[in-house]
């Protein structure tokens, strides 16, 4: 995902031509391999309701808030 993105960012334009679906494909894996850092490493898990309540949120909220600002 890493090298995705990176190539992506630089000068990978000439052969490559990001469009919002290849964009929002990387910006959701990275949102759910987040997810999983959070809950297995960071023990969100175990945490309180509203704190994995709240961290699920981030994660479907942050993708809907790029894909709203990458349209604009």
């Amino acid at each position: 995902m890493t090298l995705v993105s990176w190539a992506i960012s630089h000068g990978a334009a000439d052969t490559l031509r990001p469009d919002l679906a290849v964009s929002m494909a990387v910006i959701v894996m990275s949102v759910i391999k987040a997810r999983f850092v959070l809950h297995d490493f960071m023990e969100v898990g175990h945490a309180s309701r509203w704190l994995r309540v709240l961290s699920d949120v981030w994660a479907v909220g942050l993708p809907v808030a790029i894909l709203i600002a990458l349209q604009i």
